[in-house]
């Protein structure tokens, strides 16, 4: 899946302004380590779309709304793909394995690969002595947002030691995940 291309499609401006990015929950894990750093889960049922891609502009929708502008307006399909660029989550043409930037072209991985790797990376920040859990901005009880074993699809668009950005497909829901640590 290329996020460039399909934020060119004609029918994305209609899909950025229908709102259903509404529909997301934001999951903050932050386990007040540089070692471990934070995970960041923005999840989508769907019972909102069945569509993959769809599903993908509306988490990077919920994304930018919480970072940049912090209210409910639509953003067009160009200011969206300038600001994920912007920000690192795409505009790498190298492999997903490089530095800097997240990929523009996701990279499907192994189904046990990722699931363990996804695990590993949620269980790391659950161990945590000071580990706090926000949902949509609210302290919850430290929780693990989804099941790992539900996992049915993972796709990086950023894979190295220490930095991932991915989109999960879960039998439920969609989620796209951004761990990173200061190691």
């Amino acid at each position: 899946m290329n996020i460039e291309l399909l934020l060119e499609e004609n029918k994305t401006n209609g899909l950025l302004a229908n709102g259903n990015w509404k529909h997301t929950d934001y999951y903050e894990l932050d386990s007040g380590s540089n070692y471990f750093g934070c995970v960041n889960l923005i999840c989508l049922s769907k019972q909102v779309t069945t569509n993959e891609a769809d599903a993908l502009l509306y988490l990077f929708q919920r994304i930018h709304s919480g970072t940049v502008t912090k209210d409910n307006n639509p953003i067009s399909a160009n200011e969206l793909r300038h600001w994920l660029i912007g920000a690192g989550y795409i505009g790498s043409t190298e492999g997903v394995n490089a530095g800097a930037r997240g990929s523009s072209q996701g990279v499907k991985l192994t189904l046990q690969t990722a699931a363990n790797k996804v695990q590993d990376i949620i269980e790391a920040q659950l161990e945590s002595k000071e580990l706090r859990v926000f949902k949509n901005g609210q302290e919850i009880t430290p929780l693990s947002p989804f099941n790992v074993q539900q996992v049915i699809a993972v796709t990086a668009f950023k894979d190295t030691e220490d930095d991932y950005l991915y989109f999960i497909e879960t039998d439920t829901d969609w989620i796209y995940l951004n761990a990173g640590t200061g190691a």
